[in-house]
């Protein structure tokens, strides 16, 4: 993978391992954009990808069983199969029956979504081990977020995928630092 906007960005290994995998593309001008943000749809697509890459299937009635509200058999196809897949999966739930695809995912959901989709792939509740251990929360502004996003935070934090005092939950994820985590 070359691209012309991530030599010496921090993410630069993780994206250009994910390129390599084939879970993350560049756009067509040659550019990554790591500190683009990104959407909920891009996360279903990526994590989608990561998913079927590890040998998990989409589901074949992606396009007759709708598993979010916002979505119907006319939305892109891509989307459609991926949604299928990370909601059967226990990946996404959504918001009150939504995916809310086009909107920008905070750094607070991602951190759900990555825990759960590891808790799938590897069949290990990480967050039960986080609980379980003699553990002292070190982020600092845990309390911007739910209970739920902050147990999440405290599994990247507990196994050094984050390693800030802070981690902002609020803001919105950036493209690099998806590729980041993801990696």
């Amino acid at each position: 993978a070359s691209f012309s906007d991530i030599k010496g960005n921090s993410h630069e290994n993780s994206i250009v391992s994910l390129v390599n995998q084939e879970i993350i593309n560049c756009y067509p001008d040659g550019t990554f954009k790591p500190n683009q943000s990104l959407t909920r749809s891009d996360v279903v697509k990526l994590l989608g990808k990561y998913l079927v890459s590890l040998g998990h299937k989409v589901p074949t009635d992606y396009k007759t069983k709708m598993r979010f509200t916002d979505l119907t058999a006319k939305s892109q196809d891509e989307l459609l199969q991926y949604a299928a897949l990370v909601k059967d999966v226990g990946v996404f739930n959504g918001s009150n029956g939504a995916l809310m695809h086009k909107d920008e995912i905070r750094r607070d959901q991602m951190a759900t979504v990555l825990v759960r989709a590891f808790k799938v792939i590897n069949e290990y509740d990480y967050i039960a081990h986080v609980k379980g251990q003699d553990y002292k929360p070190v982020i600092t502004d845990l309390a911007k977020t739910t209970v739920e996003h902050q147990e999440a935070i405290n599994v990247f934090s507990f196994y050094g995928v984050t390693k800030q005092a802070t981690f902002s939950p609020k803001d919105v994820t950036k493209r690099g630092q998806f590729a980041s985590f993801l990696y």
